[in-house]
């Protein structure tokens, strides 16, 4: 199971946040490798569009937990994009 962890944000993404949440929530249970790769293909679909994510927020995960950040300026791009 996945296990989110969700920080307050203070950006204009919210509803890019509400919709990874709903993502997130909507799979538990599932692989979070697939997870993970699911996201990059349905919610982010051009680097830009992740360079734009993370610079409003962004999800990183570590130990199969799953944490949505408000600033996540020093995440290499190359990180999330499979």
């Amino acid at each position: 199971m996945v296990e989110l962890k969700i920080f307050p944000s203070h950006y204009k993404g919210e509803q890019t946040r509400q919709n990874i949440i709903k993502f997130l929530s909507e799979n538990n249970g599932k692989n979070p490798e697939q997870i993970a790769l699911a996201i990059n293909k349905s919610v982010v679909q051009t680097k830009r569009q992740l360079s734009k994510l993370l610079s409003v927020g962004a999800i990183v995960k570590r130990d199969n937990l799953y944490f949505i950040t408000p600033k996540a300026h020093n995440v290499n791009i190359t990180d999330y994009w499979h």
